[in-house]
Parts: structure tokens; C-alpha cells; sequence
């Protein structure tokens, strides 16, 4: 759970004191930082409906965002960011919301107000905590997770899908809705990039360690993906690729994954492409299919010259099965000094479509 990585604690055994631990960390895909304002005296009876109405509907906007993302999700009412970052424990008023009165009244009204599309099936977790802090105010700790992925969650209040794209929770029109839902029925293999700690030297040269893993996010098993990784830059860079992977296929349909604009605005393109699972890591490892919501470590890393990592502009995966395609853009993020392959942006692209 995500309270219990940040805490490292059990999320009901949370107290006033833990609190500070929160300051400092950005919000992301997977955390958001709330404030709902207090009530202001000189409203009057339909402005206060119009606030609380407001005020649930923002709540709910990103307990149904996360869910539908399939990873965990934690909602912090009752803290102020600077930048997306939490900088300040401003607590909420008790008397805001009826439903932040108690845990049990915060989970009944979320249960009641978020709905699955198809309707019958509802399965998602939630843990719901609440903290005293000073002058009668409290932190609210909402953490969710959608522990299936053949389902759309969408408020009740709003009648609106969300989604988590990055640090937000956007609304999806109708007609989205349904291609969403015809996307999820099948496989979709997502490929990341793991940095290793130890590093290959080759005289005085580092090459960092990134290994390629697998995840299945959609609700079918696949038997194997093929996956092509191409690098884009503006100057020759050293990569030194592990076996597993081989040389460019010369029948690239460029048009078909629509990689043009890609290759025309990089000088330089490498192609490294490979199949997992193939025959011998199958008959090694047990390894025959890739099942949903697990994640898969290939055999294969790029290893690439330390010097050379930044001149990298872009980096484009393509992981493609019998049923359609996952196309991913990877960008190099300099964390503390230290340079990831981060993921940008991703399709899910079906061969056949409804």
C-alpha cells in the first residue's frame, strides 16, 4: 500500500506526528494533494449546497481516476501544495462535509456515488483514514485500488468518466467511454525501462544498465509480443544492447505505427528489436505466456555510455501481439543527479476494432 511505503506504518495506525513526512513529496500519477476551504459565514443556504456539491464532486473526481488506472491511488485531503508539491498540514474543517464526520461515513458515500460500468461488477479496494490535527481540523487519507481491469468506474454525481494522465484527473466524453471499455477486453503489453545500480565499464567508459521489463494491462493472456526500441538523437550515441536483442526489421511499416514524425526530426535512429518470450527463455524459466497485471523482466538491457544518455531526444517502443499494438514514447528524466528512462506517453492501438 501506498500509506504504508510513505509512513511505514499500517495506514490505521497513523497519527498527528507522522504527518510532516508528507511535506516535500510531489504529487504524481499515483498521489494528489487536496484543500477544501472552509465555510464562509456570509454564504447563504443555496451557496453552501453549491460548495458541498463542489467539494464531493472533486473528491470523487479523483477516487474514479484512480481506479480506473489499475495502480494504487492515494488522496490526501487538507494539504497545500506549492508547485504540486506539499508544503503546508492546512487540515479540513469538520463541520465542511457531513460525509468526512467518521471513515465509515466517507466510505459509504464513496461506495454509494462511484458506479462500474457493467454495473454488476465492483471490485475495488479502499482504506480510509483520518487524522486530528490542531483547532478541530482533520487529514483525510482516501488510498484506492481497482483491482480489475475489465471495468470503467465513473461518479455518479457528475455522470463523468476520469482518468489519471500524469499529476491530473481529466473528465472522458461519452463515445471515449465505450472505446475504453472495448480496449480493455484485450491484451495490452506495456514495456519500462528499470535502472540497474551496477554499472558495465569498458576502459575508461560507464554504460549504465537499463533493463526492459513487461506488463499486461489488459484482461487477456498473450502467448508474445514482438518489441522494437528505437532511440532517437542528434549525434552519434554508444549503446551496447544485450544479445537478446537483434538488428533492425527491414519491413518497419513506419506508417503503420506512425513513426515519420519520429524519424524525421532525429539524425541519428537506432533499432534494437526482439520477442518475448522466445523458445529458450520459455523452456528456462517456465515462461510461455504473458497472463494480466503481472509484470514480465526480459533478459534484455541497453546499456548506454554515460557521456551519451542526454543526447538522447526521444525513445520509441512498440510492443505489438495478435490483437493490436502498444506504442510508448520514453524521454530521459535526470533525478538526483541520476538519468532514468522515463515514459512520456503511450496508445493502446487494436487491430480490430468495435
Amino acid at each position: 500500500m501506498l500509506i504504508e511505503k510513505l509512513f511505514r506504518k499500517d495506514i490505521h495506525s497513523l497519527e498527528e506526528n507522522d504527518l510532516n513526512t508528507l511535506i516535500g513529496i510531489p504529487e504524481s500519477r499515483s498521489i494528489e494533494f487536496k484543500t477544501i476551504h472552509d465555510i464562509d459565514p456570509t454564504m447563504d443556504h443555496s451557496e453552501r449546497k453549491r460548495k458541498a456539491k463542489n467539494d464531493k464532486e472533486n473528491i470523487l473526481k479523483s477516487v474514479v481516476a484512480f481506479l480506473n488506472s489499475n495502480d494504487p491511488g492515494l488522496l490526501v485531503l487538507g494539504i497545500k501544495t506549492e508547485n504540486e508539491i506539499a508544503n503546508r498540514i492546512s487540515g479540513v474543517k469538520k463541520d465542511v462535509l457531513p460525509q468526512l464526520r467518521s471513515e465509515i461515513s466517507l466510505e459509504d458515500f464513496i461506495k454509494e456515488k462511484v458506479k462500474a460500468i457493467p454495473s454488476f461488477l465492483k471490485g475495488y479496494s479502499i482504506e480510509i483514514k483520518i487524522v486530528n490535527v490542531y483547532n478541530d481540523r482533520i487529514i483525510v487519507f482516501i488510498e484506492v485500488l481497482n483491482k480489475n481491469w475489465d471495468r470503467i468506474y465513473y461518479s455518479d454525481i457528475t455522470q463523468y468518466v476520469y482518468l489519471r494522465e500524469g499529476k491530473s484527473s481529466n473528465s472522458v466524453p461519452l463515445q471515449d467511454t465505450l472505446s475504453l471499455i472495448a480496449d480493455r477486453s484485450y491484451p495490452q503489453v506495456y514495456a519500462g525501462f528499470e535502472r540497474l545500480r551496477e554499472l558495465n565499464r569498458e576502459g575508461n567508459i560507464f554504460y549504465p544498465v537499463y533493463k526492459v521489463y513487461f506488463v499486461n494491462k489488459g484482461v487477456k493472456v498473450t502467448e508474445q509480443v514482438f518489441c522494437i526500441v528505437l532511440i532517437g538523437s542528434d549525434e552519434e550515441i554508444d549503446v551496447r544492447p544485450t544479445e537478446w536483442f537483434s538488428l533492425k526489421a527491414e519491413d518497419l511499416d513506419s506508417t503503420k505505427y506512425d513513426l515519420n514524425t519520429f524519424l524525421q526530426s532525429c539524425t541519428f535512429v537506432k533499432y534494437y528489436q526482439s520477442i518475448y518470450p522466445n523458445q529458450r527463455l520459455a523452456s528456462r524459466m517456465s515462461i510461455d505466456k504473458i497472463y494480466p497485471f503481472k509484470q514480465y523482466s526480459s533478459p534484455g538491457y541497453l546499456a548506454i555510455a554515460e557521456n551519451d544518455i542526454e543526447k538522447i531526444k526521444q525513445i520509441v517502443v512498440i510492443t505489438i501481439e495478435l490483437n493490436g499494438f502498444v506504442k510508448q514514447e520514453f524521454e530521459v528524466s535526470i533525478e538526483e543527479n541520476v538519468p532514468f528512462l522515463k515514459e512520456r506517453d503511450n496508445e493502446f492501438n487494436p487491430f480490430i476494432t468495435i
